[in-house]
């Protein structure tokens, strides 16, 4: 009799969508189930910029969607900086810097301009 109480129990808490909880707690006390662990966050995407000695810049895209970006910037010019700005950014790597930076960045809708200071940002960015 008392395993077929258990049945009946077991069945009773499966069809709830609960379990019993076990290891010496009361049979009595029913719990709900844990949630699955929420999804990694997607990792950003990477964009590849430049700034050479002459103070030409560049960047490796004119147009990305919207989110986090991880921006590898190699300034080779120590006269010049590699700057970019628009929503929410606004990142240089200063004029005494040489070398690799690298930026996280979150880019929102809108037209962000990058380029040297000493050329007033001629480069765009699109981000729809």
């Amino acid at each position: 009799m008392r395993v077929r109480r258990q049945a009946v129990e077991d069945v009773v808490a499966l069809a709830a969508g609960l379990e019993h909880t076990r290891a010496g707690e009361d049979p009595q006390v029913l719990r709900a189930p844990t949630a699955p662990p929420p999804p990694p966050a997607p990792a950003p995407r990477t964009l590849q910029a430049s700034v050479g000695p002459a103070g030409k810049a560049t960047l490796s895209a004119r147009s990305v969607k919207t989110g986090a970006y991880r921006i590898v910037v190699r300034d080779r010019s120590a006269r010049h900086s590699f700057r970019l700005a628009g929503r929410r950014v606004n990142r240089t790597t200063g004029a005494d810097f040489t070398g690799r930076v690298t930026w996280r960045v979150r880019l929102a809708r809108g037209v962000y301009r990058f380029g040297s200071d000493a050329r007033r940002l001629p480069g765009r960015l699109r981000v729809r």
